[in-house]
C-alpha cells in the first residue's frame, strides 16, 4: 500500500497494521454474543452532538478516527463522558507513533506513517484523556505523556479490546453491517483515490485503481443496502458536511482493514 502524498492539501500516511494473524476476529465476537449476524436493512449512527472534526494540516487521521470517531461515541453511549466532552485525538496519534512496533515511526517526525492497530493498542493499554488535558501542542505532549499522573488519568478511559471486522483478503461488506448495527462505528483504512480531491461529490461509486494516492483512517458510521456512511476528519466542507457515501463495490476494493472496539 502506498503511504504519503496529499489530497486537498491533506497528508496521507496511514499504513497497514502488523500481526493481523493474531487479531480477535468477527467470528470470535459472534461466538461471544457481541455481534448479531442478522442486521437491519439500513442503520445510521450520526447524531448532532457527534460533530465532525478537522485534523487541519496534521497527519493525525488515525487519532481522529479512533478517538473522536469511535471511542468518544462509545463513552457517551456508556454514560462515561458527557456529549459535550471532547477527547484528545492528539494523544492517541502521537502515542501510537511512539509505541508502534515499526521503529521508523516516531512522534518526532509527523510525516511518518502509523497504522490503525497502533492507535487501538494505545487506547487498550494506556487509554485516552480529555482534549483540555492535552490540546494540540507537540512540546506539551513530550512533557506530559511520560508522567505517572498523566498515565493514571488516561487509564480511566481505556477500551477493553478490539476485533478485526474486515481485511484486504476478506472484505465482506455484510461483516461491517453486522458490527455497526450490533456494536457501533468501525475504524477503517482506505487507500484513497482521486475522488477524495473532488469534495463536492457525495458518493463514491467506482474505485479508481489508477489514481490511488495514500492510506487514510476514517470511521464507518452507518449503511444502506447500497452504500456505507463514511465519517471523515477534514471538516464539514468535505463532501456532505464531512461524510461521504461509498458503494458496496467501492468499500470492497478501497478499504483494506477495519476494526471495532468494545469498552
Amino acid at each position: 500500500m502506498p503511504a504519503g502524498g496529499r489530497v486537498t492539501g491533506r497528508i496521507l500516511n496511514c499504513v497497514p497494521s502488523f500481526d493481523k494473524e493474531n487479531d480477535w476476529t468477527l467470528d470470535k465476537a459472534i461466538a461471544e454474543g457481541l455481534v448479531n449476524m442478522n442486521f437491519p436493512q439500513s442503520f445510521d449512527l450520526r447524531e448532532d452532538w457527534w460533530e465532525i472534526g478537522d485534523q487541519l494540516d496534521t497527519s493525525a487521521c488515525v487519532g481522529w478516527a479512533s478517538t473522536h470517531g469511535l471511542l468518544r461515541w462509545h463513552l457517551v453511549k456508556a454514560n462515561r463522558i458527557s456529549k459535550e466532552d471532547q477527547l484528545s485525538s492528539w494523544l492517541t496519534w502521537m502515542a501510537a507513533k511512539d509505541t508502534d512496533a515499526d521503529e521508523t515511526t516516531t512522534s518526532a517526525d509527523i510525516y511518518t506513517g502509523v497504522c490503525l492497530k497502533a492507535a487501538l493498542d494505545v487506547l487498550r493499554k494506556y487509554g485516552a484523556v480529555h482534549e483540555k488535558d492535552l490540546p494540540l501542542d507537540p512540546e506539551e505532549f513530550s512533557v506530559k505523556f511520560q508522567t505517572t499522573e498523566f498515565s493514571d488519568l488516561a487509564s480511566q478511559l481505556r477500551i477493553k479490546g478490539y476485533y478485526r471486522v474486515i481485511n484486504n483478503d476478506d472484505c465482506n461488506v455484510d461483516f461491517l453491517r453486522m458490527w455497526i448495527s450490533s456494536q457501533g462505528p468501525v475504524l477503517a483504512l482506505v487507500d484513497t483515490d482521486s475522488q477524495w480531491v473532488r469534495t463536492s461529490e457525495h458518493k463514491f461509486e467506482v474505485y479508481d485503481t489508477e489514481s490511488v494516492d495514500g492510506g487514510h483512517a476514517v470511521a464507518i458510521v452507518g449503511y444502506t443496502e447500497d452504500y456505507f456512511i463514511v465519517r471523515n476528519s477534514w471538516g464539514t466542507d468535505f463532501c456532505d458536511n464531512g461524510y461521504v457515501y461509498c458503494s458496496n463495490e467501492y468499500i470492497t476494493k478501497a478499504f483494506c482493514e477495519a476494526y471495532g472496539i468494545v469498552v
